[in-house]
């Protein structure tokens, strides 16, 4: 089987589950999140591991999880595990905790362990726990899956755009000491793409304005590019073509949400700021 057909197989029924938990309810789409966050920072501190760098990995995915879910409970009713001004409390030894540990390990790179630690909790976590807000990021702060569908049918369309584009077209690359696949061509194919979708989305999710919708697809096409040179960056610098095999045709769960870590933060920021003020 080829690498399309792989990606197809694969991509496909992974969408569709992805679809139905956010639209089943907030604690289905929660956890789904919740679920990426920790297969993600399992990958991530695996493949972070050298001879000379050592994260702790579980450290780090115990504190991952901490910090998405007092994220997530900015908006979702997590009162079952703690409201958030606990959690907040909580997570401030926790992350502390790490400065310590290492005390104990005797590694000769002491401080680069525990920056790769630290890098897992906010490149990851943190990330994924403000792409789970974006369902509640509405004037009325009710949650709107349509939200969390317009944005991910955009990302998506970016990617698969700027993925055929750049094999029927591809030529000039966009940064090639980072990802020598990454075309201009490419690139220009998922701004297409991008606002074709998004222009559907602005008509068939409300959740959102005309102008908000399309200012989200501007973040979404800047910053998820940056988030694959990123994400190619990172595997660059330890020597991987793939950050893991655990969806075939697309690698890993970080060259699958790659785009995502970086983008979601930026629009969930913007989109609080626009309701807000």
């Amino acid at each position: 089987m080829n690498n399309l057909a792989q990606r197809t197989v694969v991509g496909v029924p992974g969408a569709a589950l992805m679809v139905w938990l956010i639209f089943y309810n907030q604690y289905s789409f929660a956890f789904l999140f919740f679920l990426i966050t920790i297969l993600s920072l399992y990958e991530f501190y695996k493949r972070s591991a050298t001879e000379e760098i050592k994260p702790q990995k579980w450290m780090g995915i115990f504190a991952g999880i901490f910090s998405f879910l007092v994220i997530v409970s900015f908006k979702c009713d997590l009162s079952f595990f703690f409201d958030t001004i606990t959690g907040l409390l909580l997570f401030i030894p926790i992350l502390f905790s790490i400065f310590a540990i290492e005390l104990y390990r005797k590694s000769m790179h002491p401080f680069s362990n525990i920056a790769f630690t630290l890098l897992g909790i906010v490149y990851i976590a943190a990330s994924m726990g403000m792409a789970t807000l974006i369902g509640w990021s509405t004037d009325d702060g009710m949650f709107h899956p349509s939200n969390m569908f317009g944005y991910f049918f955009i990302l998506w369309a970016h990617d698969i755009g700027a993925y055929f584009a750049g094999r029927w077209f591809g030529k000039h690359k966009l940064f090639e000491r980072i990802s020598p696949k990454k075309t201009w061509e490419g690139t220009a194919g998922g701004v297409v793409l991008s606002f074709i979708v998004a222009h559907f989305i602005a008509m068939y999710c409300p959740g959102l304005s005309r102008f908000e919708w399309l200012a989200v697809t501007v973040i979404i096409l800047v910053t998820s590019t940056l988030g694959d040179l990123v994400e190619s960056m990172f595997k660059r610098s330890i020597s991987i073509k793939d950050s893991g095999t655990l969806l075939p045709g697309h690698g890993g769960m970080l060259d699958r949400f790659d785009g995502l870590f970086i983008s979601a933060p930026f629009v969930y920021v913007f989109l609080e700021l626009v309701h807000r003020y």
